[in-house]
């Protein structure tokens, strides 16, 4: 590759990590929309440049994979034959896209990383330092949101980032935060290089970890402990250490007793901080446990929890009458919050089986293949990122019992260039699989130039497409329906594919009386959503042309997905009321009347003064009577 392309292609590397800041109010759900637009355009330049390169090659290429390369690919297939036999989702799907471009992007990051020098400037020490300015550079956004700094505005949240969220922007923090740590304390100042990382690492870990707190996501916090234990137990050879001194099997029993008291009383500790959200986690588990067993083996589906997940939520509470307590905490759920469930319920056993073999690929092989790295200093100098990019992966295995970082692009990006930095030195077992002629080099080069050409121009008119989404939501604001619906109309053979589409699709219908037509579109996204506001709107449709019984049934989907929730319930006393059920209107109001209420607003206030007038009217009734 001549200089040009190298540089090209290294600008083109370290613009991926901006992904996690690009946001835009253009398009609809911008905070996440408008990365991934981003994440394509850059890929397909990086890609673009690849290809050329393979086209100008004059030698053959020769291929190899290691036992982690074959665990992503093996991985990545089994997600592509789920999501062909998954009706439900296109397979031109966004997710799968994203895997298969992260997957070329493990691929091109190791090939940078095998043998390369940590103390001289090269390709990999700029891509290691774009990889920690991002993270430095999001955890002082979150430290200026906490203290309200240089514009920066936090409102409900302390500290968000630009993820619109504590959740997702904890996952992608503690994805550098041990990594950072990692190199602040294996390198010293023998080199330029080895000491630019060493202190930027530093600065990196102590933004990261001032800002963590402030996020008050609890299994962000055992992540980054995690994480953070493991690099110790590297710099200070800790399990050797301790090894010795529980030489006798008495000593180890009581260590393991200790420490799991240790934990037990952290987990009660920070159970205490937000007793409602630990709650809410296990509902979700639970339920989902409901999912995992209609389809064990194989999973319900590619990318289908949160098409699904509010229907078995409310079956859960149709069934019989729960705890108040679960009544509390239920939401309107989109993600499993772990992602080994979330993996189980969509791609089932097997699925499961193979994410948890590339976790533990990464972590336990590549511990082995350290220990081995380390008989020269130019081996002792990259198994430091080795090291380094171990903790990362184990604080992200831990944040996965409790969130979901592996569904977050720049998250899932930092984790596939930790997996890369494993190919640094020497590898695990590696196998010789085939090697490409010039001509078929040339051949495979053409064929994807043109597939990643026709891929922008799907995307640029995709982009498009949400742009004209984003308008007509913000006409619907301001209750001009005919222009939204008229939007909507010529979006629908684009758009028809996404869920949520249909919810502002149909909703908007609904609102401006073109009852009929909602009831068609809704009906048609209920395959493919299961959001309680779906149904909501799609009752209303029912009342709208006299259905009554369709929309008391709608009402209850609805009420039973969210049964916390004051809004559905209220629609469904009204309907009660309106149509001549007096007896059911009064049980409806009275039990509105008796829930406590999760966030008091003046809706929920304005919602129970109507209920009271319901109950004094049916009163007065029954003494006239």
């Amino acid at each position: 590759m001549n200089k040009l392309f190298k540089y090209l292609l290294t600008i083109s590397l370290c613009s991926l990590f901006a992904t996690a800041f690009i946001i835009s109010d253009e398009l609809v759900n911008g905070v996440w929309t408008a990365k991934t637009f981003y994440f394509y355009a850059v890929c397909v330049i990086t890609f673009c440049l690849l290809a050329v390169n393979l086209l100008l090659r004059k030698d053959n290429l020769k291929i190899s994979f290691n036992i982690l390369d074959l665990s992503l690919l093996a991985f990545y297939l089994y997600n592509v034959v789920r999501l062909s036999f998954t009706k439900e989702v296109l397979f031109y799907n966004a997710r799968i896209i994203q895997f298969t471009f992260l997957i070329a992007l493990y691929f091109i990051f190791k090939s940078y990383f095998q043998n390369f020098r940590s103390d001289k400037f090269s390709v990999p020490f700029f891509i290691i330092a774009a990889f920690l300015a991002a993270g430095l550079l999001q955890a002082c956004i979150g430290l200026f949101q906490a203290h309200n700094l240089f514009g920066y505005y936090s409102g409900h949240f302390l500290a968000f980032g630009t993820f619109g969220n504590p959740a997702p922007y904890t996952g992608f923090i503690i994805s550098v935060l041990p990594f950072s740590l990692g190199l602040y304390l294996f390198f010293d100042n023998k080199s330029i290089p080895t000491t630019i990382y060493k202190y930027l690492g530093l600065l990196t870990f102590c933004a990261t970890i001032f800002v963590l707190p402030v996020t008050k996501t609890r299994g962000g916090w055992l992540a980054a402990i995690g994480g953070i234990c493991v690099v110790l137990l590297y710099k200070y050879d800790l399990y050797t250490k301790i090894s010795k001194v529980l030489n006798k099997p008495y000593k180890k029993i009581l260590t393991f007793a200790m420490v799991l008291s240790m934990i037990g009383v952290l987990l009660v500790g920070l159970y205490k901080l937000r007793p409602a959200s630990a709650f809410g986690r296990l509902l979700i588990w639970k339920v989902s446990t409901n999912i995992i067993k209609e389809s064990p083996i194989f999973g319900i589906g590619y990318d289908r929890f949160g098409q699904v997940y509010n229907k078995y939520q409310g079956n859960y509470f149709a069934e019989k009458d729960r705890a108040e307590f679960e009544k509390y905490v239920a939401g309107n759920i989109k993600q499993a919050h772990n992602e080994y469930v979330e993996t189980t319920a969509e791609l089932g056993i097997i699925g499961l089986i193979f994410f948890i073999g590339i976790l533990m690929t990464a972590v336990f092989s590549n511990a082995r293949v350290i220990r081995k790295s380390e008989n020269s200093e130019f081996g002792i100098l990259n198994s430091n990122f080795r090291k380094a990019a171990v903790a990362s992966v184990v604080s992200l295995m831990i944040s996965g019992f409790f969130s979901y970082p592996f569904q977050i692009l720049p998250t899932l990006l930092n984790f596939i260039f930790l997996l890369s930095i494993f190919s640094i030195v020497g590898s695990n077992k590696v196998f010789n699989i085939l090697e490409i002629r010039k001509l078929h080099l040339r051949v495979i080069s053409i064929a994807l130039l043109l597939l990643l050409v026709t891929f922008s121009f799907r995307e640029i008119k995709k982009y498009s497409s949400y742009k004209e989404w984003n308008k007509a939501v913000e006409l619907s604001h301001y209750q001009e329906y005919d222009k939204a619906i008229s939007i909507y109309q010529k979006l629908y053979s684009e758009l028809n594919y996404s869920g949520n589409f249909f919810v502002n699709y149909g909703g908007v219908l609904a609102l401006n009386k073109q009852y009929k037509k909602a009831m068609e579109v809704l009906n048609e996204g209920k395959n493919i959503n299961s959001d309680p506001n779906l149904y909501i709107s799609l009752a209303n449709s029912y009342k709208g042309i006299g259905e009554y019984v369709e929309a008391e049934n709608a009402y209850k989907i609805a009420a039973y997905m969210i049964p916390h929730k004051f809004y559905p319930k209220y629609l469904l006393t009204k309907l009660y009321h309106d149509y001549g059920k007096p007896e059911k209107a009064k049980v409806m109001a009275q039990n509105i009347l008796e829930m406590d209420e999760k966030i008091s607003s003046s809706a929920t206030y304005q919602i129970k003064v109507e209920m009271k007038k319901i109950l004094e009217e049916s009163c007065f009734d029954e003494q006239n009577n």
